[in-house]
């Protein structure tokens, strides 16, 4: 009889058991982690920990931030990676190289991005930042740690399942090629491409071998067209600078065709291309359509369209950030943030593509 009982308790508690889990990945959008890699769009906080003159580590940077303060995000309040954790219903990602970024806490992501770098090694190694490459690495160490915690097996199902934002690229034109006349020498813009493009699959294929499988990768933005660029081109009138946007133009389409050939490939890569030019552009060029009123002069800064750093306590700041599109020289605003991962999110073809990221949930992997 006791042996009777005893079996009818623990088959109510493994049916209760059963149901607790059944509610769980019914709550949330059924992800189970977030992985960042990039540059300063998506960096979060990982510049804290580096020696580095490339900071955002004071005010007004944060200053819409939730609680309003410096966080490390070059942005006056949150950045496309917090948003799509948002909707995911999932912590924001555990910055790598934070202390807290240990145990379970590097189960539903982590951010790897470093503000400075790009696809190339040599982007940003003057300022000792962590390349795509070391990224990468880290991620690497990262995955020894979730297989120390819930075995190979799980963990394999967890980076499978999981979500990846790569968002780079913009140093290697604008802080490595374009300054750069030792480069400029050695590569024809064709062949720097070509470059940037090699490394990029390398790259992709490294991260699949991994283990991931559910990929957003950011084109290129109209770099042209933001602040800092139309202070180094003397702009008068804040159009846009044509000789920069055409590589970036030719990058973008070579970035996609790139991806088609991964797909192709490994047909269990889900590799969405992300249309971050067209509609900053749009943003920039006729910002009343959004709702902006500033398309190509940043909220903090200072000189002509505010196109030089946004440093306290000497630069001018305005005092409503969703009124700009760029936030300093170089990066959008929280709002502007907004709409661009709204893109990933539910977009159209036309600014995501294959699929959106309501789509590859709705996938299985």
């Amino acid at each position: 009889m006791e042996a009777r009982v005893g079996s009818v308790g623990v088959l109510v508690l493994l049916t209760v058991a059963a149901l607790l889990s059944g509610c769980a990945e019914a709550a949330g959008k059924g992800i189970p982690a977030l992985f960042v890699f990039g540059d300063s769009t998506v960096d979060t906080g990982n510049q804290n920990y580096i020696t580095s003159v490339i900071k955002s580590n004071y005010p007004p940077y944060g200053k819409d931030f939730n609680p309003p303060g410096p966080t490390g995000r070059f942005c006056n309040g949150k950045v496309a990676n917090d948003f799509l954790a948002d909707f995911l219903e999932i912590p924001r990602p555990v910055n790598y190289l934070a202390p807290e970024a240990k145990g379970s806490r590097v189960l539903t992501g982590v951010n790897f991005a470093s503000s400075g770098s790009g696809y190339l090694d040599i982007t940003g190694a003057l300022f000792g930042v962590l390349n795509l490459t070391r990224q990468l690495d880290n991620f690497g160490i990262v995955k020894k740690e979730i297989i120390s915690q819930i075995g190979e097996e799980s963990t394999d199902k967890l980076l499978r399942e999981s979500i990846y934002l790569i968002s780079t690229g913009s140093n290697d034109f604008v802080n490595s090629y374009n300054l750069n006349p030792i480069l400029q020498a050695k590569f024809t813009p064709a062949a720097y491409e070509t470059l940037l493009l090699g490394t990029i699959d390398t790259n992709l294929k490294t991260l699949y071998d991994y283990g991931a499988r559910r990929v957003f990768i950011d084109s290129l933005s109209p770099l042209g067209c933001v602040p800092e660029q139309l202070v180094l081109a003397g702009s008068k009138d804040g159009s846009c600078i044509e000789k920069v946007n055409v590589p970036v133009k030719s990058f973008n389409v070579g970035l996609q065709a790139t991806l088609a050939s991964i797909r192709q490939q490994r047909p269990d890569y889900d590799l969405s291309y992300v249309n971050v030019y067209d509609p900053l552009l749009e943003a920039i060029t006729q910002p009343e359509k959004l709702g902006f009123k500033f398309g190509n002069t940043a909220c903090c800064g200072e000189g002509p369209f505010k196109g030089l750093p946004c440093v306290n306590p000497i630069s001018d700041v305005c005092d409503n950030a969703d009124d700009y599109v760029f936030w300093d020289l170089f990066h959008p605003t929280e709002r502007t943030y907004d709409i661009l991962s709204s893109n990933i999110i539910k977009g159209s073809g036309l600014f995501v593509s294959p699929m959106n990221l309501e789509q590859m949930i709705a996938k299985k992997p």
